[in-house]
């Protein structure tokens, strides 16, 4: 018995051309679809690469506005805090004034001296107490001359110009009553006022 195949070559090479050009079809619908080029690395290996470069780059840059933002808040929270220590020096200039008039009476006088002691100690428990996420604000950790710099990230490298280093930029050393030099002021007396 003779064994006989058949073959339509041209018939194969349509099917096969056809089965081509579906697949070609079905990824440009996909890529309409999405919207995105590549939606695997075998589309374009080089575009591909660069993509994930840029996708990586473009983390970076939402992480260090993040951090921007952080920076933000916290040069925000030691401005608030500055603000208050301020309203309480102006207070502190008012009754050193008024203690310094020989007409105020020793009970004034004492109760001056009670407003100027209570002010004075919360003038410095705001010092000591304004933090940010742990790190102290006003107690010196934000001067130039701090042993551990608040550097913020803001780029992707690690070059100067993508690190924003608040202690050099700020330099705010200890803002309490001892560094101010007003820690052992008396107005008990006119010439202490």
């Amino acid at each position: 018995m003779a064994l006989r195949i058949f073959t339509n070559l041209p018939s194969q090479n349509s099917q096969r051309a056809m089965s081509i050009s579906s697949a070609r079809l079905g990824s440009a619908i996909e890529r309409i679809a999405t919207g995105i080029r590549l939606q695997r690395s075998g589309d374009d290996i080089g575009a591909m690469a660069v993509s994930e470069a840029l996708r990586g780059d473009v983390r970076a840059l939402r992480q260090g506005a993040k951090n921007l933002n952080d920076g933000i808040s916290l040069i925000q929270t030691a401005d608030g805090a500055l603000n208050e220590q301020s309203s309480i020096l102006i207070r502190l200039r008012e009754i050193t004034t008024q203690a310094a008039t020989g007409t105020v009476g020793s009970t004034e006088r004492a109760t001056v001296q009670l407003e100027f002691s209570a002010l004075r100690a919360e003038f410095d428990r705001i010092a000591n107490s304004t933090e940010f996420n742990g790190q102290k604000l006003l107690d010196g950790s934000l001067a130039a001359s701090a042993s551990n710099a608040t550097v913020l990230q803001l780029g992707v490298d690690s070059s100067d110009n993508n690190r924003f280093d608040l202690n050099q930029k700020i330099n705010l050393t200890a803002i309490t009553s001892s560094a101010l030099g007003f820690s052992t002021d008396s107005i008990a007396t006119d010439t202490g006022a």
